[in-house]
């Protein structure tokens, strides 16, 4: 974990401990109390420590942007540098062993991850960057190499296919998915303050406060299990592959599924379908929607204020929907369907099995190009990795449970709409 990292954690707690007791200091007054001198002197130290805090993290920042420009300049001496040469040399299996012998590793994978998660390290984690994998690990079904039956007995292995092929939405969404630290973690937003207008010579503009919402997130979990020999370990040519492309699909699919279907009940996310806070829109009409229909639903979202072109919308929309919308051409050209206009005029046009099949299928549309963060999915930094020796000890197998932290929340539902699409009479 960075020093501006551990600083902005500090400073988080440091601030929790600042408004508690300020509301406690406010409330003795607002009873008509005195505010007693211990708890006085207790803000004014917390105050003081708050911006003794805020001093260093400016300072660690700087810092770090300048190693980061020296890491990408090349320099070996940088820390980004360094860090990225541990990372080569960490393996999954090196923290998949840990798991499974109950003994902590050694060498670069505990390096790697006391880096990575500072005082928070600990045996049985494995930093979440390393499932973050590059080009040669793309989602596609890849044909298996054929073995020879000559060579059936020399211990050669086809490459392993991966199970999961379907791409993530989340991100067409505009969909945030920072790695955050330890801890409880708030987005504020500010949903009102004040107007300007025209004055007379000495005229005087009216004050008005702003006002701030805190959304405030913690980490859910979202948990796998794999059963296995240590032997495999050793035996199974490519599982170190297999095991990080698997659980980097996995996740972002059930993480994808929960912030489209999510209902908010525990422990459940609130996605954008069934968590409420993106209502839903329009009734389906009685027909099945023709052209002008699937072009009304990207153009409602043109307002003019946060998305001001049609390249400004995006949507996601379900299969069946998408079936009924590549029939549908403008009278007297035939060239395009709808959906073929559409993806190539609006800002993007997703197809997703997520959303319930049937005549009637949910769309989802967001203005992209509202400003900030308008929905946000943060993944805590680490995976836990739990053995378990007892449940197949008699068949010689040990399970590994998979822990992975994480959250949802739509933070400005203006950024988003819906839409009912009858795509069958």
């Amino acid at each position: 974990m960075r020093t501006s990292q551990e600083l902005m954690l500090q400073m988080s707690e440091k601030r929790g401990d600042l408004a508690s007791l300020t509301e406690k200091l406010n409330k003795a007054a607002a009873d008509g109390g005195e505010p007693g001198a211990d708890d006085v002197g207790q803000a004014d130290s917390l105050t003081r420590e708050i911006r003794g805090l805020e001093v260093r993290y400016r300072a660690a920042a700087l810092a770090e942007e300048e190693e980061d420009r020296k890491a990408a300049d090349g320099d070996p001496t940088a820390e980004g540098n360094k860090l990225r040469d541990l990372e080569r040399r960490c393996s999954v299996t090196a923290f998949m062993s840990e798991a499974v012998t109950g003994n902590e590793g050694k060498g670069a994978a505990v390096e790697f991850r006391a880096e990575v998660m500072g005082k928070a390290a600990a045996p049985g984690f494995m930093p979440i960057r390393l499932l973050l994998t590059g080009d040669d690990e793309r989602r596609e079904d890849r044909a298996v190499t054929p073995v020879a039956d000559a060579a059936k007995g020399l211990g050669t292995q086809a490459p392993i296919l991966p199970r999961i092929f379907s791409q993530t939405i989340a991100a067409g969404l505009g969909v945030a998915m920072p790695s955050v630290p330890m801890g409880v973690r708030t987005w504020p937003v500010m949903t009102g303050g004040t107007t300007a207008s025209m004055q007379e010579p000495s005229g005087e503009q009216a004050a008005v406060a702003g006002s701030f919402a805190g959304h405030e997130l913690g980490p859910l979990r979202l948990t796998g299990s794999y059963e296995f020999r240590v032997e495999d370990l050793q035996l199974l040519s490519g599982l170190e592959e297999a095991l990080r492309r698997d659980l980097r699909m996995i996740i972002a699919d059930q993480m994808d599924n929960q912030v489209i279907n999510g209902d908010g009940n525990a422990p459940n996310v609130r996605g954008f379908i069934g968590g409420g806070d993106v209502p839903a829109g329009p009734a389906a009409g009685a027909a099945a929607f023709g052209y002008n229909d699937l072009v009304t639903a990207f153009t409602d979202g043109v307002d003019g204020h946060t998305a001001y072109m049609l390249s400004n919308v995006s949507g996601v929309i379900g299969v069946d929907t998408y079936k009924h919308a590549e029939t549908l051409y403008r009278a007297n050209n035939t060239d395009d369907s709808v959906y073929d206009v559409m993806s190539r005029r609006a800002g993007g046009l997703r197809v997703t099995d997520r959303l319930a099949a049937g005549k009637v299928q949910e769309s989802i549309f967001a203005r992209t190009s509202f400003p900030g963060t308008t929905a946000v999915a943060p993944v805590w930094d680490a995976v836990q990795m739990i053995r378990d020796p007892y449940t197949r000890a008699q068949a010689g197998e040990v399970r590994i449970t998979m822990l992975t932290l994480w959250n949802f929340k739509v933070l400005r539902g203006q950024a988003f709409y819906r839409r009912s699409l009858r795509n069958a009479a």
